[in-house]
């Protein structure tokens, strides 16, 4: 038989059967040592199989083997000696790790939690906010665990260092509680304080997760409400792009018509980021694939438009003396200053 023939039975063998036998071998190299857990045996387990699968003539040979060897190990294993150097550094490695993908969360859970809990109290009744006080409280308890924040009273709560060994099984633990539910709290908080944080977060993940078959259907809806027979092509969107960076000066203190004209550029970007949602809506798969981000980068220029306008004429409105009313919309005209700033319209 040739060589190659030999080894033929390895193609055939998929990586995700091999981390699942990979995963088996961990738990039982962890079950060998009190304490242990089997994300630590990891590395070990995988050089055990590595090692077996190289040799093994074929796949039963393979499975024999490593069944073989892990009985083997579980009558005459002899665990090493406990080195509290390397445990230390494996342990402060997983803290590191969990630092770096949930951090993030958690602080903005921390820093906007009594303003959520506020908020829903405002609309929903002390029970709902009381709930909702839990998780944020879990999730400051996890922040101090993490070294995130410092320990003292956060949102009502005495939240200190726990005094658990900070070993493997509690950053097991911790790892679970966080992957579990840190998200949903947040994705809660953040709807409560920042609705447009959420939004455009929504946006942006619809763009990352969006199948080609769903990219299609949009198109061809899209286009019905153009009334485009053809497809969106990209220098379209770059020219949309181009009105919706256009960069908006500042006004000068004082001068009122700096002020309109500012208010106008922004409308127009207003304008050209809502026409820029529908036409990349009817993009094909490919010209939604080259523009990504787009969605979200459109819903930033609206939301920075608006507030600006209702920051500008609120601050105006104090100001002035005489309030607007009602009937003024029909007994009074709207008066414009000229301006000098060409606005163009968009097609």
């Amino acid at each position: 038989m040739a060589a190659s023939d030999a080894d033929s039975w390895r193609t055939l063998v998929t990586q995700q059967s091999r981390s699942s036998e990979i995963r088996e071998v961990s738990k039982v190299l962890a079950a060998l040592e009190p304490g242990a857990i089997s994300s630590s045996k990891m590395m070990l387990a995988t050089q055990f199989e590595k090692k077996i699968f190289e040799s093994a003539k074929s796949l039963a040979d393979y499975r024999k083997r490593i069944a073989k060897r892990l009985k083997k190990l579980q009558k005459s294993y002899v665990p090493a000696a406990n080195n509290p150097e390397l445990d230390k550094k494996d342990h402060e490695r997983m803290e590191r790790d969990l630092r770096n993908r949930y951090g993030e969360m958690l602080i903005y859970i921390c820093r906007h939690a009594p303003e959520a809990i506020e908020k829903l109290r405002e609309k929903k009744g002390i029970e709902h906010a009381q709930h909702l006080k839990q998780h944020t409280n879990n999730a400051e308890q996890w922040s101090v665990d993490l070294s995130l924040i410092g320990e003292g009273s956060k949102s009502g709560i005495k939240t200190t260092m726990r005094k658990y060994n900070r070993d493997g099984t509690f950053f097991d633990k911790l790892s679970g509680h966080l992957k579990d539910r840190v998200e949903n709290i947040r994705r809660h908080v953040v709807s409560l304080t920042d609705p447009d944080l959420l939004l455009e977060e929504h946006l942006a993940k619809l763009e990352d997760e969006m199948s080609e078959k769903a990219a299609k259907e949009l198109s061809v809806i899209a286009l019905k409400v153009l009334n485009r027979e053809k497809a969106v092509d990209v220098s379209t969107i770059n020219k949309i792009m181009e009105r919706v960076k256009v960069l908006v000066p500042p006004s000068r203190e004082g001068h009122d018509q700096d002020i309109k004209e500012a208010s106008l550029l922004y409308l127009d970007k207003i304008r050209a980021a809502c026409q820029l949602f529908i036409n990349y809506m009817a993009l094909d798969s490919d010209g939604k694939a080259q523009n990504k981000q787009i969605l979200k980068k459109a819903h930033v220029i609206v939301v920075e438009g608006l507030n600006h306008i209702i920051r500008t004429y609120k601050e105006k409105d104090s100001n002035e003396k005489n309030q607007v009313k009602l009937e003024d919309a029909w007994n009074n005209f709207m008066e414009y200053l000229p301006s000098n700033s060409a606005i163009e319209p968009i097609n």
